[in-house]
């Protein structure tokens, strides 16, 4: 799922936060624990834009920018 949305996007991969291989499935947990890890790793900016998805069990799916 990354990689589709990097590519189709024209992001980076290097950009992107991934949280799965050491907390697992966190669900709506997702992305207020990958903002952290990103925060803490490199402060973001004042006019910084972040992209912010997250997919869900079953049909469910998020993004918010």
């Amino acid at each position: 799922m990354f990689d589709a949305v990097c590519c189709n996007l024209n992001i980076d991969r290097e950009k992107i936060v991934r949280t799965i291989s050491t907390f697992g499935n966190s669900s709506a947990a997702t992305i207020p624990l990958s903002l952290s890890i990103a925060n803490e790793q490199r402060r973001f900016s004042p006019d910084e834009k972040l992209l912010l998805t997250a997919a869900g069990a079953g049909l469910s799916c998020s993004a918010h920018e």
